[in-house]
């Protein structure tokens, strides 16, 4: 899809669409007749520039074609875009501008010199160029823009030139700093977030892999879309009290544990529960493999648990009204148990679970929108009464569906009957309960589940 995005965004972007001519090996468009400018571009045919560019490519200042002498000064959308034999660029010193996915996927281009005229870093510039080990932004940039260095595991060091009035990266930082916002545009494994930071931008630390841990600063505001997102070895992260806004999928597939401060007046983790909360709607906005969900919960949200690799099983308590829009989406529960209260399921909620048993106690169940990899291995169960009902509704009869609800037997690992303890109750998800305080839902009792309405 992200391929796809690319070629059709060719028509509108720098330099698109192919070649005027070629010389030495580098194919160009004309960007300006009257200036006699040009851009360094793909060969006619996008999918011919894979093999075209390999090993190392110098980009002159100027060039000759018929009568005329041209200046290079860009580099247009996509010019070398998967070039996996690409090794090294050597830039011309006029350069100014680098296009959308101009390097995007060269996984094997080393460390580029970035020329001294740059201003624009475009979106996609340099993403997923895993060769990356430092970045150095000179003095003239004034504009980089969202992915321009993004998904780039293994960058050690990041600086800006002193003289960069746009951007910096004071105290060693290891991070670039858009100088009048205060905010974080990109990160790496060593960065140390400065204590004036407002703002750390959307995919920031998008799949930083080599980020072990770090530490967000009180007077943070704002965590941009998916800041943290494939961060899988960051081991815990603290919100501070002052952040208000968390984007989309901040922290997928990142953190292990994740906590509010206690007096952050708009997200908190009550009960110790492993998860964000936006506290005065009582939705649970991110969740990880580890989170346990309070019973004062009303909503899951967009993307709570998306790509999460839970690999166990979740009970939604009795209360929750709403399943935000691929809630669970590749989240890999085993077992997930949706309470009577919910009443509006969002698209793609509960799609690509991963052979998945369903426990469903919703007495009017509405219909499932985006249900995809839904196959005969993800089972729903219900009661013998709703089997007819759930049949009919769109989204819930790609499922497997088995009238079993109330006499199923346990099948939770590590929840087991034993001698001593065949009075014990456990949730599905393996917690012990007392049975004085039994709410609706499944439970477990001396290696069966049995049924609270």
């Amino acid at each position: 899809m992200r391929n796809l995005f690319v070629a059709l965004s060719m028509c509108m972007g720098l330099c698109a669409w192919g070649h005027d001519f070629e010389v030495n090996g580098v194919c160009y468009n004309v960007t300006s007749k009257t200036a006699k400018t040009v851009c360094v571009t793909y060969p006619f045919g996008m999918e011919n520039s894979k093999t075209k560019y390999k090993g190392n490519v110098v980009i002159p200042d100027s060039v000759v074609y018929g009568k005329n002498k041209y200046a290079v000064t860009a580099v247009g959308d996509s010019a070398f875009f998967n070039c996996e034999s690409l090794k090294s660029v050597t830039f011309c010193d006029d350069i100014r501008t680098i296009g959308k996915s101009a390097f995007e996927s060269c996984k094997v281009l080393a460390n580029v010199t970035l020329p001294e005229a740059l201003t624009t870093i475009s979106s996609h510039a340099f993403e997923n160029c895993l060769n990356f080990t430092k970045i150095f932004i000179p003095a003239n940039v004034r504009k980089i823009e969202t992915l321009a260095f993004g998904y780039l595991s293994n960058v050690e060091k990041i600086s800006v030139d002193e003289n960069n009035i746009y951007y910096n990266s004071k105290n060693n930082c290891n991070a670039i700093i858009e100088t009048s916002s205060r905010s974080l545009v990109c990160g790496c494994m060593n960065t140390v977030i400065p204590a004036n930071i407002k703002t750390i931008k959307e995919h920031a630390f998008n799949l930083c892999t080599g980020l072990k841990e770090v530490t967000l600063p009180e007077g943070l505001r704002n965590i941009g879309t998916q800041a943290f997102w494939g961060a899988s070895n960051l081991t815990k992260l603290t919100i501070p009290s002052t952040v208000t806004e968390i984007g989309i999928q901040a922290f997928t597939n990142g953190p292990k544990y994740i906590e509010v401060a206690e007096d952050n007046s708009v997200f908190d983790s009550r009960e110790n529960c492993n998860a964000i909360i936006e506290t005065a709607t009582n939705t649970l906005v991110f969740g990880v493999k580890y989170s346990t969900i309070p019973s004062t919960i009303t909503s899951i949200g967009d993307f709570a648990f998306y790509n999460c690799d839970l690999g166990r099983s979740l009970v939604l308590p009795e209360g929750i009204e709403s399943i935000g829009e691929r809630a669970f989406c590749y989240a890999n529960v085993t077992h997930l148990t949706i309470p009577s209260t919910v009443n509006n399921i969002g698209y793609g909620a509960l799609s690509t679970m991963a052979e998945t048993h369903v426990y469903s106690f919703i007495e009017a169940p509405m219909e499932l929108d985006g249900i995809w990899n839904i196959s005969e291995e993800d089972t729903l169960h219900v009661s013998k009464n709703m089997t007819s009902v759930y049949k009919a509704v769109n989204g819930w009869n790609c499922f497997t569906i088995l009238d079993d609800l109330d006499e199923i037997p346990a099948a939770i690992s590590g929840v087991a009957a034993s001698k001593k303890s065949d009075e014990a109750i456990y949730t599905i998800d393996g917690r012990r309960v007392d049975s004085d305080n039994l709410k609706s839902g499944v439970y477990i009792k001396a290696g069966k589940k049995f049924l609270v309405k």
